[in-house]
């Protein structure tokens, strides 16, 4: 089983787009943070963005099996409640239609029986990390760099240009960048050129 989970947690094709999304941006900003720390001498951008992603595909499979001691037996239990009120309100639609009634059930019954379900996995997987809009952040600013590179190739990258291809304040642009755990201006576009480098064909 542990191994299993191992191989599962670590495997970047297995998780959805979405979450690859995440996973990219985690890395490269997790890349742009190296060069003040670790010296990276035979190492080019696109060997750190990679190292960086696997680093932390890694550490996730070696927590995985962790995780599950911790978290599974909670959230088996509030799955098999879902699962047996399912088997309630099904058999409830099935003597329904042996009395020639309408069904019991609806869309709201489905919603209704996954709310708890639903709940304890936002608490359960929102509660921590960087806020879900980092990799849209990462995006939006490596885009507007690209547009001000092929505008006007020898001018400097800078909060306020970026912020003006974007449409916003260079203060509203500093607060996400801040909200969103980035601590300098610098990191951003250091994370920006290593989410390119992973999104590279």
């Amino acid at each position: 089983m542990r191994e299993y989970l191992n191989k599962t947690a670590g495997d970047f094709n297995l998780y959805s787009p979405l979450e690859q999304e995440s996973l990219k941006a985690a890395a490269a900003l997790l890349a742009a943070k190296v060069p003040g720390n670790i010296p990276v001498t035979n190492m080019g951008r696109a060997d750190v963005a990679r190292l960086a992603l696997m680093n932390l595909l890694h550490s996730t499979a070696e927590h995985t099996p962790l995780s599950f001691e911790n978290w599974f037996l909670g959230l088996a239990t509030i799955a098999l409640q879902v699962a047996s009120d399912a088997c309630v309100k099904k058999t409830l639609n099935i003597v329904a239609q042996g009395f020639k009634v309408p069904a019991v059930t609806t869309e709201e019954s489905v919603d209704l029986i996954l709310s708890d379900l639903r709940h304890a996995l936002k608490m359960f997987l929102l509660q921590a990390g960087r806020r879900l809009e980092t990799p849209r952040l990462i995006q939006d600013v490596h885009g507007a760099v690209q547009q001000l590179k092929e505008k006007e190739p020898n001018k400097k990258v800078t909060q306020q240009n970026v912020a003006e291809i974007l449409g916003i304040d260079p203060r509203t642009l500093r607060k996400r960048q801040t909200a969103y755990g980035i601590e300098t201006w610098d990191e951003l576009l250091l994370a920006c050129e290593y989410w390119e480098e992973l999104n590279a064909p």
